[in-house]
């Protein structure tokens, strides 16, 4: 995860953020995830395929999951058109999400 928060603009991936669970009162919850925004699936696709970090993280992961009882893992996807998207960042540092990547539309 701090690998893709900290060098994932050279792979495609504009933000990425390991976030857990609270519940009503602010207690954290055993479950956590991974929230990220990149430019396209198809560059997620090929850094989860091939980039060194994330296949040592997959190579352990089989190891150890062989030891679990219990073990719950999702993924989730949404892919959304880049017309349709809209962010809006007020007062934040300027590599704060996908802020770090922002292209402004040249006036035409």
């Amino acid at each position: 995860m701090d690998f893709l928060r900290d060098n994932g603009q050279d792979h495609g991936c504009y933000s990425n953020r390991f976030v857990r669970s609270i519940d009503l009162d602010g207690n954290e919850l055993d479950e956590s995830y991974n929230l990220g925004h990149w430019r396209s699936l198809d560059l997620l696709e090929r850094w989860a395929e091939s980039h060194p970090t994330h296949l040592r993280i997959f190579v352990t992961f089989f190891r150890v999951v062989t030891g679990l009882e219990k073990l719950r893992l999702y993924h989730e996807v949404s892919v959304s058109d880049g017309r349709d998207q809209t962010f809006e960042y007020i007062n934040c540092h300027p590599a704060t999400g996908m802020l770090r990547d922002a292209r402004v539309p040249v006036a035409g």
